[in-house]
């Protein structure tokens, strides 16, 4: 079974990620393990409604 690849984030939502990555890092520091993508955009079955899931 042939899979499609997950449809990259666009420009914008890897620019909003970054922004929120940042925010986080400067209130949280250290406290910060990691963050992970999850939902739509992780699976690669988003589309216009979807938002981005970070937790």
């Amino acid at each position: 079974m042939n899979q499609a690849l997950p449809a990259p984030l666009t420009a914008n939502e890897w620019t909003a990620i970054d922004e929120y990555l940042a925010r986080l890092q400067r209130q949280f520091g250290e406290q910060i393990l990691s963050v992970t993508l999850f939902g739509s955009k992780a699976r690669g079955d988003s589309d216009a409604e979807s938002d981005i899931d970070l937790l």
